[in-house]
């Protein structure tokens, strides 16, 4: 192992060395050799998951020699998957998109901050009740306004940090919605009708980034340095709008402007 007195790239070709010796083959974990390489996991799902994974390793296949015969549906003539086959499969396994999830991935903002209003949608982000069910930590608190339980709906629309915001920028809400009143958020008259979502999404987003400031940095930034952040991110944000629209991203900053 690499003990810090020479240098990483000198020990390169040993520590890829020991790399390589690690690795496990099908042979490998059929013969039970899988001990060594499979890490224990503390919730009692994984430890099952990990015994059917054996059993059926271990009791319903036995190997031959010989190449590998490859069947199914979605396979090329060559053995090989076909994921165009299989990404059509999934895309019309599911129920047609409602209106909301048209607006999320049809719309200007980021990709990262469409994925994330997509997880918010889905109340997946990763909010104190959802990492509270998976055993990450112990309490629900919210840790910014210490409400008992820091659900996706909370974070956006009931703590003190979101409720300044909306009133801020003079967009209804109510603290107690759920979050599926995502979709029903009408813009007001000083905000323009045209790309409403992808400013609705620069919303949440700098919801979240206030919230996770206060989490991970205890950073408890004013509202005006939140709307500041926002303001710049708007602009930004303006390069994404067909040349013609540009206006509406200026009209975005005027309005932040106003209120700060």
């Amino acid at each position: 192992m690499w003990d810090g007195n020479d240098s990483l790239a000198g020990r390169f070709p040993e520590l890829l060395s020991h790399c390589r010796q690690h690795e496990i083959t099908v042979h490998q974990a059929y013969q039970g050799d899988h001990h060594r390489y499979i890490v224990t996991r503390q919730s009692s799902a994984a430890t099952e998951q990990v015994v059917q994974v054996l059993d059926i390793i271990m009791e319903h296949h036995s190997l031959t020699e010989g190449r590998d015969r490859r069947q199914g549906p979605m396979l090329k003539k060559n053995g090989d998957l076909d994921t165009s086959l299989l990404y059509r499969a999934l895309k019309n396994a599911g129920p047609n998109p409602d209106a909301w999830t048209r607006s999320v991935w049809n719309n200007k903002a980021p990709p990262r901050v469409k994925f994330f209003a997509w997880l918010l949608s889905q109340e997946r982000i990763q909010c104190r009740t959802l990492l509270r069910r998976k055993g990450i930590v112990d309490s629900t608190t919210c840790e910014a306004c210490q409400a008992p339980e820091e659900t996706p709906s909370h974070i956006i629309f009931g703590c003190p940090n979101a409720r300044q915001f909306w009133e801020a920028m003079q967009i209804h809400t109510e603290a107690n919605w759920p979050i599926q009143a995502l979709r029903d958020i009408q813009p007001p008259p000083h905000i323009p009708e045209k790309f409403f979502t992808t400013f609705l999404l620069l919303c949440y987003w700098h919801i979240w980034k206030r919230r996770n400031n206060i989490v991970f940095r205890n950073d408890r930034i004013m509202l005006n340095a939140a709307l500041a952040a926002c303001k710049t991110e708007a602009h930004l944000w303006g390069a994404r709008l067909p040349r013609s629209d540009r206006s509406v991203a200026t009209t975005w900053c005027s309005v932040i402007a106003s209120v700060m």
